[in-house]
């Protein structure tokens, strides 16, 4: 039985204190058990890890140089998973990055989110040779990745839970390390339950089901060409049918979803994303440093009253005598604090 991954914040205590400014951790070799895969329900693509440990210090290794062990790595979510069980799974592999929160078990409430900051040492190869975590006391930003464990229990079984490790660059998903470890585990023995409906749902009582998120994206895309329920019997037939899809996740619930997807979609379109806000939001978090300043002024304002029409006419009548035409080019650049002003102005 997989001890779980709850418990490795107690684990990670004895590896690090948290008055440690830094510690350095020799992680070149995985702590993995030499044994034959094990496929979850006959599912090739769904491989069963056996840790020795579920400590940070294990897991990382494990996830930054996982690529040298591919027969370790689940190119799938594991469907209705109901024992206790660990995954490798490779977002990259999946048609969408968020189809690693659609496992058919039902709503699964956050219950905690625990993050420690790494610094990398890389060696020959661009394999991990090192960690030092960073003390909580560091600036943001002064450390290469950040290790999150995401622990969840499902509703429809109070005793069951599961643990997401990510190493993330950025918060967005798309910042992940493509490698995740998704561990399921029971407080207490482990018992077979049916997935019961969502919370919201008061007139009906038929087992709640995620949707992947790339399902979606198939049912939008086919909306844009069909109407709610020829999209919807599309979308079903390009996932292999009812009884060919891979997963429950992977159908479309039915029309109703189907066209409340058209309906948001409708209303993305009728209200486009501010150029000036989108700007702003990356300056904030996707390239915090590289957009320095955005400055927003007002529109150009032109008044003309005698003076500018008599210097346009100097400016523009070259035939007429004793008039100089004069051309100025006025450019100004952002250097630091300072606003520096260029001139040059040309005689004909």
């Amino acid at each position: 039985m997989l001890r779980p991954l709850t418990n490795s914040s107690d684990g990670d205590q004895s590896s690090f204190s948290d008055d440690d400014a830094e510690k350095k951790l020799d992680v070149s070799f995985s702590p993995l058990k030499n044994k034959p895969a094990r496929h979850l329900n006959g599912n090739p693509c769904c491989l069963l890890l056996d840790l020795e440990s579920s400590d940070n210090v294990d897991v990382v290794p494990i996830l930054m140089n996982g690529k040298d062990t591919p027969n370790l790595i689940s190119t799938r979510v594991p469907s209705r998973c109901q024992e206790n069980a660990s995954f490798i799974i490779d977002l990259d592999a999946l048609e969408n990055r968020k189809d690693v929160y659609s496992d058919d078990n039902g709503v699964w409430r956050p219950t905690g989110c625990k993050s420690k900051m790494f610094n990398v040492e890389r060696g020959a190869g661009g394999k991990v040779v090192k960690l030092i975590k960073v003390g909580k006391g560091r600036r943001p930003g002064f450390h290469d990745v950040t290790v999150c464990t995401r622990t969840y229990v499902c509703l429809s079984c109070t005793s069951f839970h599961k643990t997401l490790v990510t190493v993330e660059y950025g918060k967005d998903i798309h910042q992940w390390f493509p490698l995740v470890l998704l561990t399921y585990y029971f407080v207490g023995s482990p018992i077979k339950f049916e997935v019961r409906a969502h919370g919201n749902r008061k007139t009906e009582n038929l087992a709640h089901v995620r949707t992947e998120q790339s399902t979606k994206e198939r049912v939008r895309e086919n909306l844009k060409k069909q109407g709610s329920k020829r999209a919807l019997f599309q979308t079903v037939k390009q996932a292999g049918g009812v009884c060919g899809a891979e997963s429950p996740s992977s159908l479309p619930r039915n029309t109703r979803q189907a066209a409340h997807l058209k309906k948001k979609e409708e209303r993305s379109s009728m209200h486009p994303t501010n150029p000036l806000a989108a700007i702003l939001e990356l300056q904030k978090s996707t390239f915090p440093g590289f957009i320095r300043d955005v400055t927003c002024n007002d529109l150009p304002k032109v008044m003309l009253f005698t003076d500018q029409v008599d210097n346009l006419v100097k400016f523009c009548c070259l035939m007429k005598p004793g008039l100089v035409s004069e051309l100025g080019v006025d450019l100004t650049f952002q250097l630091g604090p300072f606003y520096v002003l260029s001139k040059q102005p040309f005689e004909t």
